[in-house]
């Protein structure tokens, strides 16, 4: 039984490592015609970044007529409606970034020249968040760019939680609700009311009942 069987042939060795060799020879001499070819592509040419020269003073006085001088153009009423804010509440807001944050200030660049201002940065931002605009939508008012609106807004944000985090977003006390409950009587003649309108405890004149419990 045993003389039946043929015996088995064991692949040579040395053909096996030349054909490797010879493949890797030929991916080689592809990679390098290839490499070649690439390299004698002519360049192309480098796109040149254009230079805006923005008029930050013009913007800085523009603004200041509008909304911060002794005689603005725009009342009170119209600043709260732009900014959703108090025009108080509003330069309080940048005086403490302009102290606390070195982003907002004001400085030169090599020509000596000032940048732009605290007061264009935080106007910036706030329409930014009022609005929910793209960054650059007031570029042509506030004279600032994408890039730069972009900067603003962050740093923005994070100097006003870091400065006002502590007395302003904490847990309110007891103190804190009580007080918030009379103000909101005052103002909307609602009792009883934190943070939002609910119909739950008032009675409605003609309320619609179809939508109850679903808001």
């Amino acid at each position: 039984m045993a003389d039946n069987y043929e015996p088995i042939m064991l692949p040579d060795i040395e053909e096996i490592q030349a054909e490797r060799e010879e493949k890797i020879q030929r991916d080689l001499s592809f990679f390098s015609r290839a490499l070649s070819f690439f390299i004698c592509l002519p360049k192309p040419k480098r796109q040149k970044r254009t230079n805006i020269n923005r008029d930050y003073y013009g913007a800085q006085e523009r603004l200041v007529a509008a909304y911060f001088s002794d005689n603005p153009m725009f009342p009170e009423a119209v600043f709260e409606d732009r900014f959703r804010m108090s025009r108080s509440l509003f330069t309080g807001i940048v005086e403490e970034l302009t102290l606390q944050c070195e982003f907002f200030r004001e400085k030169e660049d090599c020509t000596g020249k000032l940048g732009i201002s605290p007061l264009i940065k935080c106007t910036s931002a706030i329409r930014q968040l009022a609005y929910g605009t793209v960054p650059d939508a007031l570029d042509e008012y506030l004279q600032m760019g994408n890039a730069t609106s972009r900067q603003c807004l962050e740093n923005f944000c994070t100097s006003i939680v870091h400065i006002f985090g502590p007395e302003f977003l904490r847990k309110p006390t007891l103190t804190d609700v009580e007080r918030l409950y009379a103000f909101h009587e005052n103002k909307h003649g609602f009792s009883g009311m934190l943070g939002s309108i609910d119909c739950i405890n008032w009675a409605w004149f003609d309320c619609p009942i179809a939508h109850k419990a679903q808001y």
